[in-house]
Order: C-alpha cells, then sequence, then structure tokens
C-alpha cells in the first residue's frame, strides 16, 4: 500500500523535524539491547531489523534516503513479530468463544484465506503497473510531485517511443520542479534537437552547461555544437566541437571530427577542415561521409586528384552513395576525364533514393549537360538540362545551358 518507485525523500535540516521520529528509533534500539540482554526472541527479531538496515540507513550520508528495496530483508523480522502477534492474538481470541475445535480451525483458515487474497489483490494490481514504464512512473509521480527524477524518467520513456512532443512536456515539467535540473535542461536540449528547434536546443543546453560544466562529459558540448552548426553560424560550432574535444579527446567519435571539419570548410577554414577529416577517418576508415567531406575540402583546395581519391573511396565504403558520385564527376570532368565523368554522373542518378538530398539529381543532370556540351554532343546536353528543369523549373546554369544547346549546330 502506497508504494513508491522513487520517493524522493528531502533530507531533514532542522533539529526540531528530527527529535520525533529520532526518540522512536532510540526508544526501539533501547527496547531491542534490553529484549537481547534476557536474551528474549523479540530482541533477535529488533537486531535483525537494525543489523541488516543499518549499512544503509544510519548516520553516513548517502544520496538517497529512502527506497524499498533496502526494506525487503528488515522487513522480514517486522512480519515474524507481525505474524507471532496475530498468531496469538487469534488463538486466544478464539480460545475465549464457546464453539468446537472445528469450527475453531474453520475461522482460523478463513482469515488467513482472506488476508491471502487480499494481499494477492494488492500485489497483482502493483505488479500491473511495472508491465507498462509509463504507468509506473506516471504512479511515481502522483506519489511524490516533489521529486524531479520521475518527470525526468517517464520523459525517456516517450522519447524511446520516438513520441517527442511528450518527451519535451515531462523535460520541462522535471525542470519546472528543480529549475537547477541540469540533466532535465542536458535532455530537453537534445529532443529540442531532433525537432529542428535549434536556438532553442542552444538556450536549454548551455543553462545545464552553466548548471553543471563538467557533468556531462563531452555530449553537452556535442549537442550544443551541432545546433550551431544547423542553424549556420559555424564559428560558434567549431568553438563547441573543440570544447568537447579538449574535455574528452577519446570518448569523441569520428562524427565529431566530421562536423568539426564541415564547420570548418563552411568558414573557408579548409587546412583545419582536411586535418579534422583526417582524423575521422584515422577513427573509422570506412566512414563514408568522412570520406566524401575530404573529397570537398580537397577540391576547395585545389587538389583534384586528391579529392578524386576520396570521392572514391566513399563510393567503394557505400557504392550506393549518390551524392558522392556526382561530386566525383566533377573532380573527373576538372582533371580532363570527362567520359569517366559522365559514368560517375550516371552512377550517381542510378544511386538516387527516397534518402537521396534533393540537390543531386538535378546537379547530376546539369554537370552531364556541360560534359556533353563540351564534348559537341548537343542534342544529349540539351536532353540533360531539360531535365534539370523538369526538377527545378528556375535553375539558372540548366537554362542557360539549354540556350547553348539548342543554339546554332
Amino acid at each position: 500500500a502506497g508504494q513508491c518507485l522513487d520517493y524522493g525523500w528531502p533530507v531533514v535540516d532542522k533539529l526540531a523535524e528530527a527529535v520525533a521520529p529520532g526518540l522512536v528509533i532510540l526508544a526501539l534500539l533501547a527496547a531491542t539491547v534490553w529484549a537481547l540482554c534476557r536474551r528474549w526472541w523479540l530482541g533477535f527479531a529488533g537486531a535483525w531489523f537494525f543489523v541488516i538496515l543499518g549499512p544503509t540507513s544510519s548516520f553516513i550520508p548517502i544520496r538517497d534516503l529512502a527506497f524499498e528495496h533496502r526494506m525487503y530483508l528488515p522487513m522480514a523480522a517486522v512480519i515474524i513479530v507481525v505474524l507471532a502477534g496475530a498468531g496469538f492474538l487469534l488463538k486466544s481470541g478464539i480460545s475465549r468463544l464457546s464453539i468446537g475445535h472445528g469450527v475453531r480451525r474453520v475461522v482460523t483458515v478463513a482469515l488467513v484465506v482472506c488476508s491471502v487474497f487480499a494481499l494477492g489483490i494488492a500485489t497483482h494490481r502493483r505488479n500491473a503497473l511495472y508491465r507498462d514504464p509509463v504507468l509506473i512512473w506516471q504512479d511515481t509521480i502522483a506519489k511524490a510531485p516533489h521529486n524531479r527524477r520521475p518527470y525526468n524518467a517517464l520523459a525517456w520513456v516517450h522519447l524511446e517511443k520516438d513520441q517527442n512532443a511528450e518527451a519535451i512536456h515531462w523535460f520541462r515539467k522535471a525542470i519546472a520542479v528543480d529549475p537547477d535540473y541540469a540533466e532535465a535542461h542536458a535532455n530537453l536540449a537534445g529532443v529540442l534537437l531532433q525537432e529542428g528547434d535549434y536556438a532553442g536546443a542552444i538556450s536549454t543546453c548551455r543553462k545545464a552547461l552553466q548548471l553543471d560544466p563538467v557533468g556531462f562529459g563531452a555530449e553537452a558540448y556535442i549537442r550544443l555544437a551541432t545546433a550551431h552548426l544547423l542553424q549556420g553560424d559555424n564559428a560558434e560550432a567549431v568553438k563547441s566541437f573543440r570544447d568537447a574535444l579538449r574535455i574528452d579527446p577519446r570518448g569523441c567519435g569520428e562524427h565529431v571530427y566530421l562536423n568539426l571539419g564541415t564547420a570548418l570548410l563552411n568558414l573557408g577554414r579548409v587546412d583545419e577542415a582536411i586535418t579534422a577529416l583526417e582524423s575521422a577517418l584515422r577513427m573509422n576508415a570506412d566512414y563514408d561521409m568522412a570520406h566524401f567531406s575530404l573529397g570537398n575540402a580537397r577540391l576547395e583546395a585545389g587538389d583534384v586528384q586528391g579529392a578524386i581519391d576520396a570521392y572514391r573511396d566513399a563510393v567503394r565504403v557505400n557504392p550506393g552513395y549518390a551524392d558522392a558520385y556526382v561530386r566525383l564527376g566533377v573532380a573527373l570532368n576538372r582533371n580532363g576525364l570527362p567520359q569517366e565523368a559522365l559514368d560517375s554522373f550516371r552512377k550517381g542518378l542510378a544511386a538516387v533514393s527516397g534518402e537521396t538530398s534533393a540537390w543531386v539529381p538535378i546537379e547530376a543532370h546539369f554537370q552531364m549537360g556541360k560534359v556533353l556540351l563540351i564534348l559537341g554532343r548537343k542534342p544529349e546536353a540539351a536532353a540533360s538540362f531539360r531535365a534539370a528543369l523538369r526538377i527545378n523549373p528556375g535553375h539558372v546554369g540548366a537554362k542557360d545551358g539549354l540556350r547553348a544547346a539548342d543554339g546554332p549546330r
């Protein structure tokens, strides 16, 4: 009755609040010692209770003052005393009734069966909550509304079910209960980042780091940096990614170096971007996105052959990487290999799927048209430019290319 998964008991910080329960505990301890000295079995039961409970419930400071599982073994002693007392009272009460031995036995059994039945129903109802994590945490919140952690836990349950709106609601509830709950701020920032609310993710993540600058390791800085990167603030993204790498260089995965390289490349700091992307590939040589981004950086730096090698590594690792085929075609064309470039563009178009970036088929058709126009294959070039314009009617380069292809031959 009244069980709670996470009580969140507050620490008593006033002596007056501790006096009354403290006197009760001292009285029970004194009674236990007195009974032990007289070798009475109740002394053994009392010692059982206090000795087993002692390591987790004493003057030694602990984070959580109450958890039910600490009472499982100590409660066995209490239950024995209760049962012995109930048995004694039952026996003495029935013995005073002017009924036969058989009837007394029936009454006793009936009382025991009723007790077991009632306890069984209570157990069944409690166990039903454990079947659904949403129900158990809602029950905990109802019984301990002052405790911030059940709100956070319930939010995580919804997050694991991809119910982001509900998760955001409960993370904010946790923060409302305790505005200084850094963990809830950090968790909320992660969901807001998923939802595309980059400004909200940044402000919430900054609050988490203000409350606990080191408790989250590099993760909070990675979220902050990612939000800045997606918002287009590359300079702040670089700063936060470097903070994450400074705090936990071994714990930061290759994706951190990839995103750092992307931000640096966006800022025009090509050499630093190449260094970051090469670091990502040292951690994972089969990281297709890092190969692709390295190709972009090398192409930006004027290293066309290096870009070709990187793009080829990307499609070797991921044969369905449409973006990489298109960029490889661009690099091959710059390197004086138009036929190979056309082949790469065609492979890119063949690899287009629902997950491919929208620019890929447009760029592939447009770049094919440019190469075909240079090769003098104007009808094919015109068809490629028209294909690009069917996807994006406002593509200026494709319009110019089509005019050139449809001109005098």
